[in-house]
């Protein structure tokens, strides 16, 4: 005789326990899928919103558990205008520096004046066998000099020097000149440093 098998009943509050488990376990995978499914982006574009909550999953046995957790974002360094800082840093720099160089100038040295010289005879006719005088002005003070006399027959010289204002006088004696005769008279200073002429014609 064949052992009758003996069935298991399910009664009804073991059926709600079971579709109670399976419920849960359903619902833990998909907390768990959800939470695993990228991290959480922050929108930085809206700085009074700093704080966005982040779900972390625990899970224990059969129950899933949600926890929130808070991550602050810091505010945005965007100024007022729209622009990053460091651009409006950099404008200035640049800008102090255009004006620099705008109000840098470079100063040349003032051009230094070409000696000269110039010469005058104090009797343009003057009698043979008498004093004559040769005014000197130059700008090289304290120099020597030399004057050249080209009469008709001859050539003499006398020499001299300037005073601390770059004048002289020199007085020479005028003895045999041709009378009519007009005589060149050349100066020149520190060996050429400056040079002029002037002349008379004796009687």
């Amino acid at each position: 005789m064949t052992p009758r098998r003996r069935r298991t009943r399910v009664t009804r509050r073991g059926w709600i326990v079971f579709s109670a488990l399976g419920l849960l376990l359903i619902g833990g995978v998909v907390v768990v899928a959800t939470g695993h499914s990228g991290p959480t982006k922050v929108d930085s574009s809206n700085a009074s919103d700093t704080r966005q909550p982040v779900p972390t999953t625990a899970h224990v046995g059969a129950t899933a558990t949600t926890t929130m957790t808070t991550t602050t974002v810091p505010p945005s360094t965007t100024a007022t205008t729209g622009q990053p800082a460091t651009t409006t840093t950099r404008a200035a720099v640049a800008n102090s520096t255009t004006t620099t160089a705008a109000l840098t100038t470079t100063s040349q040295p003032l051009p230094v004046a070409a000696h000269s010289c110039s010469a005058s005879m104090s009797n343009p006719n003057p009698i043979d066998y008498t004093d004559d005088t040769v005014n000197i002005t130059s700008n090289v003070p304290d120099a020597p000099m030399l004057i050249t006399k080209y009469y008709k027959t001859t050539t003499s010289t006398d020499t001299g020097q300037t005073d601390s204002g770059g004048s002289a006088v020199i007085t020479f004696y005028d003895s045999g000149a041709t009378p009519g005769y007009t005589v060149q008279v050349d100066v020149s200073i520190n060996s050429g440093e400056a040079s002029c002429s002037t002349s008379f014609t004796p009687h």
